[in-house]
């Protein structure tokens, strides 16, 4: 059974962060640029999750579309190359 996320400790140092992250830890050295809210978001998670779903051998018991593009009206930032 898995852990309960409660019982964990939170992640308060540059340690804690990368004992539990796959491989090095890469500084974001580039612009952060906010992009207005797109309404595509909400289908293009639709397509994606269908997809997970389909995939042979998925283990997937829940996709969920969380963070900046699940919520109407809410910027984001682009983290990468336009």
């Amino acid at each position: 059974m898995p852990a309960d996320p409660a019982d964990e400790a939170p992640l308060t140092s540059d340690e804690d962060i990368q004992r539990v992250t796959i491989g090095p830890l890469t500084p974001h050295n580039a612009p952060i640029v906010l992009v207005k809210y797109d309404s595509r978001w909400p289908k293009l998670f639709a397509r994606e999750a269908c997809r997970i779903r389909a995939a042979p051998a998925s283990l997937a018991i829940r996709v969920e579309h969380v963070g900046e593009t699940s919520v109407p009206g809410l910027a984001m930032p682009r983290l990468g190359p336009r």
